[in-house]
């Protein structure tokens, strides 16, 4: 796997993005009969059409990754014309969680389209300013069993704004898909929120497991949300969710079926502060936001699919000699994890 970087944007020089959103999914297009009902992703023909392709939960429609996603066009054409307005403007079209299965497990060509992933470092601060990190170790419901990513991390949704569903012609769905992983993920919301900055871009290349444009950010919570409330939160929400696992009579399937019913409907009816797919991290791992600690942590368990996330953070956040040393480090230099450089 090789994690490229693409772009660093400085401290106190976020770009502003402007995404097209484009109503269409080229990719299904060609087959537009079967490929697509009423304009959007037929999954049922999709499933059939990809077979072994599609591996999550395949064939349990209330678990399998059923999503239309955010694919952007000439991704990295658009981040070499940034201008002095430091505006990154970009064209947003649809696809979908089954093709992006499929184009993982090299069933189905890319061709320049592929999904837009974020990583967001969250961090909380504390009076005496030793800030701290929040991580997420993988759970069993979800990939990279036992390896972390960041909190939140994962696919941009096509999101749907605008009077009668229509998609809004300029819009940030990146950002917005930072909030709303956040709060899925460990019930951080909005008001949770001082800051969110996004301070660099990256790709999985044609050699990953999960070939992806990825956008890098960074969650500053207010000073009154440390991150105790964040763990607490998602081990209430855990709790809830093996609690009802453990008190279903039925199969493995349908006690994960209930669970996060129970979860999606507790969130719906005002129970507080719940995470409805807190099930993707089993635990929620605090790190010190200092070079040493992040380091130590990327040498004791394996990441999942974070390495150009990791490395651009450490070059914005601890500065170029501390950049240089993380890229030497043997987990970046080689194998599945390989990160390189072509700063556009």
């Amino acid at each position: 796997m090789t994690n490229t970087l693409l772009k660093h944007f400085p401290k106190d020089n976020e770009p502003k993005l402007e995404v097209t959103i484009h109503n269409s999914f080229p990719l299904l297009e060609r087959r537009i009969d079967t490929f697509l009902r009423h304009g959007r992703p037929n999954f049922e023909v999709l499933r059939e059409q990809y077979g072994d392709a599609v591996y999550i939960n395949k064939g349990i429609p209330e678990l399998e990754w059923q999503e239309e996603l955010l694919a952007l066009a000439d991704f990295e054409a658009s981040l070499s014309r940034m201008k002095g307005d430091n505006v990154l403007r970009l064209n947003g079209y649809g696809t979908d969680s089954f093709t992006v299965q499929a184009q993982r497990k090299k069933k189905v060509e890319s061709n320049g389209l592929i999904e837009t992933v974020i990583y967001g470092f969250t961090r909380a601060h504390s009076v005496d300013g030793k800030d701290t990190l929040l991580f997420g170790e993988r759970g069993g419901g979800a990939g990279g069993l036992g390896r972390i990513l960041t909190i939140p991390g994962g696919s941009v949704p096509l999101s749907i704004n605008g009077q009668n569903g229509h998609l809004l012609p300029q819009y940030d769905p990146i950002k917005e898909g930072v909030y709303t992983e956040a709060e899925e993920e460990a019930a951080i919301h909005r008001d949770d929120v001082a800051e969110v900055r996004c301070i660099g871009a990256w790709k999985q290349e044609t050699d990953s497991g999960a070939v992806s444009n990825c956008f890098v950010y960074v969650i500053d919570l207010k000073d009154d949300v440390p991150i105790e409330v964040i763990q607490r939160r998602h081990e209430n929400s855990m709790w809830m969710y093996t609690w009802a696992k453990d008190n279903t009579r039925s199969d493995d399937t349908n006690k994960e079926i209930i669970a996060r019913r129970i979860l999606r409907e507790a969130l719906k009816g005002g129970v507080s502060f719940i995470a409805p797919d807190c099930w993707e991290n089993k635990n929620v791992i605090p790190v010190p936001d200092d070079p040493d600690a992040l380091r130590q942590r990327v040498c004791d368990m394996p990441l999942h699919g974070m390495c150009g996330a990791t490395v651009l953070y450490a070059l914005h956040q601890f500065g170029q000699r501390e950049y240089e040393q993380f890229m030497d480090i043997p987990v970046f230099k080689e194998g599945l994890t390989r990160v390189v450089e072509r700063f556009l």
